[in-house]
């Protein structure tokens, strides 16, 4: 199918941004580890295992909702040390070469272009300083209650 016809009804486009626009450089299992670690201060060891087929992100918010008062604390001190690990991460890390321009090109087009991640504003923020002459809308965890393969995430970006 001719690329004009293909497109001719999209008005927006909505990137990932680790391993799509920039490098993925965060250590996924190291990250991991951190938390369940912060969990044990919370919750048993079983209860911590019981969770390990869930991301990180929902392995977080699930453990909240068991703690019950104690849930809030945690989940705080859980994305406050995300943050720190995924800032450490992005520290000197580019875009891709071709980013900027793929993304102006489609500016230049009329498409409105969007960022969601599981990823914490401060890397984003640290890898494209500029992100705002590029991106119409950016929509980090931190906006939404349920973060990617959701439908919940792609709604703010629809909205901006």
């Amino acid at each position: 199918m001719e690329w004009h016809r293909m497109m001719r009804n999209v008005t927006a486009l909505i990137f990932d941004f680790d391993g799509t626009l920039t490098p993925l450089t965060i250590d996924f299992s190291s990250l991991r580890t951190e938390v369940e670690s912060l969990a044990g201060t919370y919750a048993a060891a079983h209860v911590i295992k019981d969770l390990s087929h869930l991301y990180t992100v929902e392995m977080i918010y699930e453990l909240e909702r068991f703690l019950g008062e104690a849930g809030g604390e945690f989940r705080r001190v859980a994305f406050e040390r995300m943050a720190e690990l995924e800032t450490e991460a992005s520290r000197g890390k580019e875009l891709y070469p071709y980013a900027r321009e793929v993304l102006r090109d489609l500016k230049d087009r009329g498409l409105k272009v969007a960022i969601i991640t599981r990823n914490c504003i401060g890397a984003l923020k640290n890898v494209f300083p500029d992100m705002d002459e590029y991106v119409d809308s950016v929509v980090t965890r931190d906006d939404v209650a349920r973060v990617k393969r959701t439908r919940t995430m792609l709604l703010p970006c629809s909205r901006r």
